[in-house]
């Protein structure tokens, strides 16, 4: 190779470093990476006859815990339900609860998409407020506040025909929008076997 090649060749790798260098990394974008490259090295022990089976699961099972992180990063942040609850209620116990919920959680109230089981992961002293209020349910309805199976209902009745998806990976190796597809298929499938008995 000539020594102007060899110039060539170094100065478009110096740039590529420095593009990458401009540009913030995140954790899904470094998990991301790895999903690939773990992708490539599953696809090449696939190709190849002698490889140790044990070696083989273990990165399988790699791949999967990467691809439950990445779900956990993207799955979460675009539903936006948040990891931690943006106030507590024990800080502001005075208000009531009913006003405190519809305030600081008005946003995902109105995109419809947190539950009165995500208000008890996130406060349960606001949960345990807002069920001691007298017909706590009528009232939480009223705010907009709903229960798991109302959330998995709205959910349904947006999907006209739900089909199975693919059984070819694993629930954990599916990316976020399939599982989710899985499980409300797995909720039609379990409330009929239930309307049966």
């Amino acid at each position: 190779m000539s020594s102007a090649g060899k110039k060539t060749d170094s100065s478009e790798a110096r740039r590529d470093v420095k593009e990458s260098r401009r540009k913030p990394k995140t954790s899904s974008d470094y998990l991301s990476s790895i999903d690939k490259l773990l992708g490539a090295a599953f696809d090449l022990m696939k190709q190849t006859t002698a490889v140790d089976r044990a070696a083989f699961e273990q990165l399988r099972q790699l791949r999967v815990k990467i691809r439950y992180a990445l779900s956990d990063i993207d799955g979460r942040e675009s539903e936006g339900i948040p990891r931690k609850a943006p106030i507590l209620f024990k800080e502001h116990s005075d208000e009531d609860p009913l006003l405190f919920t519809a305030r600081v959680y008005s946003k995902w109230l109105r995109k419809k998409n947190i539950s009165r089981a995500d208000i008890r992961r996130l406060d349960p002293q606001l949960y345990n407020a807002l069920y001691n209020l007298s017909q706590p349910s009528e009232k939480m309805d009223q705010i907009g506040l709903r229960t798991k199976k109302q959330l998995n209902d709205i959910k349904l009745e947006a999907i006209s025909n739900i089909q199975r998806p693919s059984t070819t990976l694993k629930m954990g190796e599916l990316p976020p929008d399939q599982r989710e597809h899985l499980r409300l298929h797995n909720l039609i499938r379990n409330r009929k076997q239930r309307s049966k008995n």
